[in-house]
């Protein structure tokens, strides 16, 4: 019913039908290639450059094989709160998933029989580079970012994301999207809509969707975020 988060298709098996001009070449450079530039260049990668690209292989991978990732989360009287990622074939509904595979794969982890399973929580799992996002100013503090976005504001063809928690420089990237290595479908969906809302303007010229939030640059988890956009 499911295929295992570690099994890892021949790159000749990934079908590519389904996948973006950017998946496509972070299939096509293996998914490390830019960790291994990086290697080569920094001396080598840090813990989250190495998560970051372990999330990308592994949701790539199953994409590729016709599959859909998701993050489900069980707590069971027995076993306490579990979380893991899992590839389930597409033809599979969130309800089977939820009631069938979930309980699976976690009883095949763990050996155990969740007799005491209470609750499954689960979130399908997208790819950074789905967020149609065109360009971001990302600091530094101080150094004239907020006059930068003012006037790139005043551009008929630019527009900026909005998308805030509480009214201050965009924070949704922050508070959100700042402590995860993948984007959930429903962030990436909420993204692609507001877009689709700015429409276009005269001329048939797309508007480009930036993102102002000075204080990424002091954030490695956002800057990872931004290299796979």
């Amino acid at each position: 019913l499911f295929v295992h988060q570690n099994d890892v298709p021949q790159k000749e098996t990934w079908l590519s039908d389904s996948q973006t001009s950017k998946e496509e070449a972070l299939l096509s450079d293996n998914s490390f290639g830019a960790l291994s530039r990086m290697v080569q260049l920094e001396g080598g990668p840090s813990q989250m450059q190495m998560l970051f690209s372990d999330a990308s292989a592994k949701i790539l991978n199953c994409w590729g094989i016709g599959g859909r990732y998701w993050h489900a989360k069980i707590h069971d009287a027995q076993l306490g709160k579990r979380s893991s990622t899992i590839c389930v074939p597409d033809l599979c509904a969130e309800r089977d998933i939820e009631s069938e595979v979930v309980p699976m794969f976690f009883r095949s982890m763990s050996a155990s029989s969740l007799d005491g399973l209470q609750e499954v929580v689960l979130m399908e799992l997208s790819h950074w580079a789905d967020i149609p996002l065109d360009f971001a100013i990302i600091g530094l503090d101080g150094c004239g970012s907020t006059s930068l976005r003012r006037n790139l504001a005043r551009h008929p063809d630019l527009n900026f994301t909005a998308l805030s928690l509480h009214n201050a420089d965009e924070d949704y990237f922050l508070m959100e999207l700042g402590r995860q290595t993948l984007p959930s479908m429903a962030q990436v969906e909420r993204f692609a809509a507001q877009r689709a809302a700015l429409g276009e303007h005269q001329g048939g010229r797309a508007r480009l969707l930036g993102l102002y939030q000075p204080a990424i640059w002091n954030e490695e988890v956002l800057r990872q975020m931004l290299l796979y956009i």
